[in-house]
């Protein structure tokens, strides 16, 4: 089976027509395969007002995927034929295509084919230059079309196919290169390296066959022929836009940085900055400003839905401003509040002039629909989320950005989180046993789905909204996050970081316990079942979706998926059937209180938060107070004689009221059952100092108070967050047989002192 995938213009016809010589009823030909733009073609028709068949028949792939679904079921091999095309002659080739279609206007019919040109140019440099906001299907549609080159190899090609164009050097000498996916392969050429090209890399696949590519559907032969020479004469750019534009791994991919400098001169309606130096000469400085013109597409949206979180939305907004990038762009959507939280984010942005922001505020509160909102109005390809009543730890945007960086496939990135009070107070991990792990099949997914901090810590490839179909509000009215860690498995990975980069709050108002989740009353529990019986209603509807459209990275786990989405989704019907008949055996529970709290489990309460001197040497024996007070945070197990264990991930808030502090000194010692792997610790969530314990006896490490980063945090000058990681720790059990100790052991912590001076100390690097 062979299926000629190209973008418009790009030897499509001609390619169809050669190989259906030589394997006739075998070849198949698209545009586009994923839902993306079959969609904006689907939503264009119902509103426009000429003769789109041809356009909707050249995306219609129902003949097409019967036969992918037979060739995947027999285990055929499966041969994409595909070519990339300088980014701005393609678009102004592909205008002219749908001419009739997108571009055309009655007075064109009095016009001559200069004039149109010039139109026409200006409307594509629009569509290149200016973000469509709102919904506009015609305009939605024209811009997709012109930008179709930035984002069409990953969405076609990398991402469903698992093909790896950007991973993988291109031939730019020959001008193709093969790559090979289990039993699918693609010849990707380059249109200017010509026909010729095609024919090496077709005879290259399919040996003992020559082929001779035919010239078919010309744009210079058609009609529009005379408007199309005129197009490609008049058409201008500015050169920020289109270094911008040949700047992006989907042109520097292909293409040398001799040729990129070419082209820009070509469509630049500005004079080169390079005119005085010799040909094919690229400073350092050049590629500078070209790379640092990405910035203005924005990598990453940081969006922050926002109801009546006027308390706390303020820390939110210190803490995202304090590691701002200049790629990042600002999303704030007030759901229809009825405090002052809209008035502090405005006072807020009046202080960064650097931040690019968009405000929306709703007149009705609308919850769920938040998401149409940011598939509308973020221009990120990365959306972090940051919920308004927490707060975004040290380097939180930075590590999410490489997580996506690092890994091209990952369409969601979540964390660990350390959890505080409705004031600020640090109160203990979230997760004290955390690992980092790449989750890659949906089953994996479904079986945690309920893990309900993963809305606070995450960030996802904007994909994960637009390659389904749209979320009904009204069919799924709570949390977003009961559905993205499937979705991203579907179309790529899961990536969760073991260390805590948000600050969970955790107050009686949140959406969580408003839910009803952990309630010990009926209505509660009823509510709560019915939004997870909703959610998982459409995670039955999203791998139907995506089986539908074949928008998924391995395909052959979609079975799986949804017979256990399925099986999950009956299983929680019988549960809620039953608190629902219990519901109405005692005529619907208990009633609320005008607070509507009855029944809410509270938020945890704060642990012991101890107050250490200088001068003194606090030992960790057992039931003394300091052992005591640790304790009571999470990751820390029961005082034993001479110390205390950590688990994985232990964080404890300890008062330092005196300014004179510099360093901690902590007494550290491992465990005789497992050698241990280097220990990280960090105050306040700053730079982590590594140190390695010994496996037997004790060492004394020191670690650096920073006084003047102090107080930057919530929780105030005097409270210290002290966190110690062992990412090694494991359980002695899984070690040792003759120790059935299940609890996993990080680190053992003999004492802590603080010190006023270093004097001939060396703190640990």
């Amino acid at each position: 089976m062979i299926i000629v995938l190209t973008y418009g213009k790009v030897f499509t016809t001609s390619l169809a027509e050669t190989l259906a010589v030589s394997f006739p009823g075998n070849v198949y030909k698209s545009h586009s395969l994923q839902p993306f733009f079959p969609r904006l073609v689907q939503d264009y028709e119902s509103v426009a007002k000429v003769d789109i068949s041809g356009l909707h028949k050249s995306v219609s792939n129902y003949e097409l995927s019967k036969r992918m679904d037979l060739a995947d079921r027999r285990g055929e091999v499966v041969t994409f034929v595909s070519g990339v095309r300088d980014p701005i002659a393609r678009s102004l080739s592909v205008a002219m295509q749908l001419y009739h279609e997108l571009f055309e206007e009655p007075s064109d019919w009095d016009n001559s084919p200069e004039l149109i040109a010039k139109r026409i140019s200006q409307q594509i440099v629009d569509l290149w230059q200016t973000e469509t906001v709102g919904y506009d299907p015609k305009r939605l549609l024209a811009e997709a079309t012109v930008r179709f080159h930035l984002t069409w190899f990953q969405q076609e090609l990398a991402t469903p196919f698992g093909f790896d164009v950007f991973g993988t050097e291109f031939d730019k000498d020959r001008g193709y290169t093969i790559y090979t996916n289990g039993n699918k392969r693609l010849l990707l050429f380059r249109y200017e390296s010509g026909p010729a090209a095609v024919e090496r890399g077709l005879s290259e696949l399919f040996q003992n066959h020559n082929f001779h590519l035919s010239h078919a559907n010309s744009g210079d032969e058609k009609h529009t022929g005379s408007i199309y020479r005129e197009l490609r004469k008049c058409f201008k750019m500015p050169r920020a836009t289109l270094e911008t534009i040949y700047a992006n791994p989907s042109v520097t991919q292909f293409y040398t940085d001799e040729e990129i400098r070419l082209a820009v001169d070509c469509w630049a309606e500005d004079p080169s900055p390079l005119d005085v130096r010799s040909v094919g000469q690229l400073e350092q400085t050049d590629v500078t400003a070209v790379k640092s013109a990405q910035i203005v597409k924005f990598k990453a949206t940081v969006v922050i839905p926002l109801f009546n979180n006027a308390a706390f939305i303020g820390e939110l907004l210190d803490s995202i401003f304090s590691q701002w990038l200049p790629e990042l762009e600002l999303l704030v959507v007030d759901d229809a509040s009825t405090d002052t939280g809209l008035d502090i984010v405005m006072q807020k942005l009046a202080t960064r002039p650097d931040i690019a922001s968009t405000i929306l505020s709703h007149e009705t509160n609308c919850v769920h629909a938040t998401l149409a909102d940011i598939a509308t109005h973020a221009r990120g390809q990365i959306i972090i989320q940051a919920d308004s009543d927490d707060i975004m730890l040290p380097g939180r945007i930075e590590k999410t950005l490489k997580t996506f960086d690092d890994n091209p496939l990952c369409r969601l990135v979540t964390s660990n989180a350390l959890m505080i009070s409705e004031t600020g107070i640090p109160i203990g991990m979230f997760d004290i046993d955390p690992q980092a792990l790449v989750v890659k099949r949906p089953d994996d997914t479904v079986r945690k789905w309920g893990s309900w901090w993963i809305g606070a810590t995450s960030a996802f490839h904007r994909s994960v909204l637009t390659a389904f179909e749209t979320v009904d509000p009204e069919l799924c009215p709570y949390g977003f996050d009961l559905l993205s860690p499937l979705r991203a498995t579907l179309i790529g990975t899961h990536h969760h970081l073991a260390e805590p980069l948000v600050a969970w709050r955790q107050h009686r108002k949140n959406s969580h316990r408003l839910a009803g989740t952990f309630s010990n009353q009926l209505q509660h529990q009823e509510r709560n079942f019915a939004i997870e019986l909703m959610a998982l209603a459409q995670r039955i509807r999203d791998v139907e979706w995506i089986r539908k459209t074949r928008y998924c990275v391995t395909p052959e786990i979609i079975e799986d998926a949804l017979n256990l989405s399925q099986d999950l989704f009956f299983q929680k019907f019988e549960i809620w059937s039953r608190v629902r008949n219990k519901m109405a055996a005692t005529a619907n529970g208990v009633a609320l209180n005008s607070d509507g709290q009855v029944g809410l489990k509270p938020p945890p309460g704060i642990p012991a938060i101890m107050t250490v001197l200088p001068g003194h040497k606090y030992q960790m024996r057992g039931g003394s107070p300091i052992s005591n007070a640790l304790a009571t945070w999470r990751g820390f197990h029961t005082p034993e004689e001479k110390h205390i264990w950590t688990s994985r991930y232990a964080a404890v808030a300890l008062r330092i009221s005196s300014p004179d502090v510099k360093v901690l000194a902590i007494t550290l010692g491992g465990s005789l059952f497992f050698p241990l792997q280097k220990v990280s610790i960090s105050i306040n969530f700053g730079k982590p100092t590594e140190v390695q314990p010994p496996q037997v006896g004790q060492e004394v490490f020191h670690i650096p108070l920073d006084q003047d980063s102090l107080g930057s945090m919530p929780w105030g000058k005097d409270l210290v967050v002290l966190t110690i990681f062992v990412p090694g720790a494991d359980a002695p059990v899984n070690r040792n047989p003759d120790h059935p100790d299940a609890r996993v052991l990080g680190v053992a912590l003999f004492a802590l002192e603080p010190v006023t001076h270093l004097g001939g100390l060396e703190c640990a690097e």
